[in-house]
């Protein structure tokens, strides 16, 4: 299939064609264009299983398993490179953005942080298992976040100093509310 694509393509190169040959590949199509990538039996039964609903490590195994005694081809970090490359994973994509950026602010800090964590953690199992020093610097310093939260300067101290200082919908501490007839009741909190 890819290589029947690549030969009627208008780019001048029409590379070998071996109808018998199997070849599998990504066919991927943003509004109205199309662009057809070689993918192998690996990589198809990666993606499968991820659609089936399967975790990552479990799709991962089954992707790196030979499928009839033929060799899969399949390479996790090749694999999960096309994916995010091509905005196929948008969730992780946009996670890998949004949480350092609510971090830099210091809003979520604790949620931030513990959800960085949890993607350094699968970074380093599946894709970078010898990469543990610089992920073991990030760990460290994102559990110290999600340990002792938010500094002075964070959008998350601004907010809880408000909610501090304002009593019930927002009315100052030592402040009046109305009574059964309007008139002013005080109160303190």
């Amino acid at each position: 299939m890819v290589s029947l694509w690549a030969a009627h393509q208008e780019d001048g190169t029409a590379p070998a064609v071996d109808p018998l040959a199997p070849e599998s590949a990504w066919v991927l199509r943003r509004g109205r264009s199309l662009r057809v990538l070689p993918m192998s039996a690996g990589d198809c039964r990666f993606v499968g299983a991820l659609q089936d609903g399967a975790t990552l490590g479990a799709a991962a195994e089954t992707g790196a398993s030979p499928d009839r005694g033929s060799d899969t081809g399949f390479d996790l970090t090749r694999c999960l490179a096309v994916l995010l490359r091509e905005q196929l994973l948008t969730g992780i994509a946009f996670a890998e953005h949004l949480f350092p950026l609510l971090l830099l602010i210091g809003l979520g800090t604790r949620f931030s942080a513990l959800a960085l964590l949890g993607m350094t953690a699968v970074i380093q199992v599946l894709v970078y298992p010898d990469a543990w020093p610089v992920h073991g610097t990030w760990a460290t310093i994102l559990l110290y976040l999600a340990a002792t939260g938010p500094g002075r300067l964070s959008v998350d101290h601004w907010i809880k100093r408000w909610a501090l200082r304002s009593g019930p919908l927002g009315a100052t501490v030592g402040g009046t509310v109305g009574g059964r007839d309007g008139a002013p009741v005080p109160w303190s909190s």
